[in-house]
């Protein structure tokens, strides 16, 4: 319990700190330029500077996530394991084999295999890339189930 609590006072502190530090340039531009407007009107980089400082300001709150995220053990475990697990899965990546595509067999199924219907244009046009698989259109979007379960389902919509 008591490591508990000095892990969450830490990280009040770490965001209050976090707050002041983006938000006390904004609200001192602020008092300067409402109490004094004659030392802003002799800069140029008055409006510039205007934005710069609101952008600090409206960022703390992301910046109060990446504090969250940073102090959570759990992250900093998996941020450690990160670049190890990318290099194992690149190196798998690498190694990888691949089957070469089968040119006599089209849309993935032999022309005995595939779904006939009564309807003239079942399935989607044939692409130059042999590797996808063609499916009949009854397949892709089930009209026929569908229909007959929704109007099933739901009798008041007329179908």
């Amino acid at each position: 319990m008591l490591k508990s609590k000095k892990r969450n006072v830490r990280l009040l502190i770490v965001i209050l700190v976090m707050f002041v530090l983006c938000w006390g340039p904004y609200y001192g531009y602020a008092v300067v330029r409402d109490f004094f407007p004659r030392l802003l009107a002799k800069s140029r980089l008055n409006i510039t500077l205007h934005y710069i400082v609101e952008a600090v300001a409206m960022g703390n709150s992301s910046i109060d996530t990446v504090v969250y995220i940073a102090m959570n053990a759990n992250v900093r475990k998996f941020m450690k394991k990160l670049p190890h697990d990318c290099y194992t899965s690149y190196v798998q990546w690498k190694n990888r084999r691949v089957q070469p595509v089968s040119l006599s067999v089209v849309g993935g199924m032999r022309p005995a295999e595939r779904r006939s219907s009564t309807r003239s244009d079942n399935t989607f046009p044939q692409s130059n890339y042999s590797n996808y698989r063609t499916r009949d259109v009854k397949e892709v979007f089930c009209i026929e189930d569908k229909v007959t379960r929704r109007s099933k389902e739901y009798p008041h919509t007329g179908e």
